[in-house]
């Protein structure tokens, strides 16, 4: 099964994945905010003239990849010394800024006062890091990983279980390919 963020690319100079041509990178309202927050994603992804255009279509401001381009800064850093923890608040900057409802799923299980095991979190052993709501409605999980960084075979599991339902899954190492998986783009 191939996933959102299988970090297979080739041609990054920093060993990340690379975003091919005419894939939407991210979605904004095409609100005044909504225009400011991409310009400024933009710029923090060091991203040029060359490499992206931001077009207003259908209510949203889109920042549409003109050229295979790697991701480089900001959000999209592919950097193995980055933890899981600020990849994955990078994601759920990108994902609320592409117009999805997201949450951090933190999943276990303690013992209570008379030591009953009390589990928590969605999906249980796997559920992935983040759980929301596409745009549309759609549920979507994402799990977060490092450059480095492989999903368990659970948390394989719950991502299939999701997409056979009809839901947005997958793993995603940059805020980028989070909003990939959540606009339902083909992964590369």
């Amino acid at each position: 099964m191939a996933l959102h963020g299988d970090n297979t690319g080739s041609g990054s100079r920093d060993g990340g994945s690379v975003i091919p041509a005419d894939t939407i990178i991210l979605a904004t309202d095409d609100s005044e905010a909504g225009v400011s927050d991409a310009r400024l994603w933009i710029k923090a992804q060091a991203f040029t003239a060359d490499d992206v255009r931001l077009i207003k279509r259908d209510g949203q401001c889109l920042v549409i990849a003109k050229r295979p381009i790697s991701p480089r800064g900001g959000c999209g850093r592919m950097d193995k010394r980055r933890s899981e923890a600020n990849i994955s608040n990078d994601i759920q900057i990108a994902l609320s800024q592409a117009g999805c409802l997201v949450f951090r799923n933190n999943v276990g299980c303690l013992p209570d006062r008379t030591g009953r095991p009390v589990r928590y979190g969605v999906g249980s052993n796997g559920g992935s890091d983040l759980i929301g709501i596409a745009p549309g409605g759609v549920f979507l999980a994402i799990e977060c990983k490092t450059a480095i960084g492989q999903p368990t075979t659970a948390q394989l599991n719950f991502i299939a279980a999701v997409i056979r339902q009809g839901g947005r899954a997958g793993v995603a190492r940059s805020g980028a390919e989070a909003v990939a998986i959540a606009l339902g783009q083909p992964s590369t």
